[in-house]
């Protein structure tokens, strides 16, 4: 049982175990399915190439696709079968025991639950973002978190070298509420960048496993690590809304 006001109040963060791994193994096929489809969609040209693409090696063919403008975020959200696999998993149905009013949010599109999907390339620095606390997309964007309610952020490890590749944190920095950051806007949004780099000097990268997730706070700092060795790190990502009283 996740403890979320322990977390809050200590590291900002937790690593636990989320997915066996025939679980670990069916999100890794709906997302190959789902980077072949897009793929296609954007090269139907290229069709026996996509076909010998998995997740792990798509680096190696990048660069035969536009890669910036294919995988937006949108394109990287999971479909209804795959969120209703996501439902099937034990980590979800222990996380909906632990906390029954729970739901995952869809502040971005408005529709479906967004369960999104992310590929980092070894070597490549675009494929991760600025370091950041998740709630400073809800104040930029004006998403409103309705009285009673706290949103959690999961991540968690689906495929690739977990020594190489990964999450940093700043542990603590839950408490910064003053971290100066400016605005960018980008992909329709406005997206934050931090000002402060003196606080970047304590992130570290967290040592997670394939099949583990991160549950952490909302203003806990935190950004992708660019991935090295020669496979691509694939990750899941999504925000959870709960009642703040739990």
């Amino acid at each position: 049982m996740i403890n979320i006001d322990y977390l809050e109040k200590n590291d900002g963060f937790e690593i636990i175990q989320a997915f066996c791994s025939r679980e670990v193994s069916r999100i890794r096929e709906l997302i190959n399915e789902d980077l072949r489809k897009v793929l296609h969609d954007h090269h139907p040209d290229t069709k026996k190439l996509i076909e010998t693409i998995d997740i792990e090696n798509y680096h190696l063919v990048a660069n035969q696709f536009n890669h910036a403008d294919i995988w937006t975020r949108h394109n990287r959200l999971f479909k209804q079968h795959a969120i209703d696999y996501f439902y099937s998993t034990e980590f979800y149905k222990n996380l909906k025991r632990g906390f029954p009013d729970l739901k995952i949010t869809n502040e971005i599109h408005g529709q479906e639950p967004e369960i999104v999907w992310r590929i980092v390339r070894p070597g490549e620095a675009n494929d991760v973002g600025p370091i950041h606390a998740d709630k400073w997309f809800w104040d930029l964007n004006g998403w409103h978190v309705p009285d009673g309610k706290k949103c959690i952020k999961v991540w968690a490890f689906i495929s690739g070298d977990s020594k190489r590749s990964g999450l940093y944190v700043v542990p603590k920095s839950q408490f910064n509420s003053d971290t100066a950051y400016s605005t960018k806007q980008k992909d329709g949004i406005n997206k934050p960048i931090i000002n402060d780099d003196k606080i970047l000097k304590d992130k570290i990268l967290l040592d997670t496993k394939v099949g583990e997730a991160i549950i952490f706070s909302y203003q806990l700092l935190h950004g992708g690590a660019q991935t090295q060795g020669n496979q691509c790190r694939v990750s899941i990502e999504f925000t959870l809304m709960l009642s703040s009283e739990k």
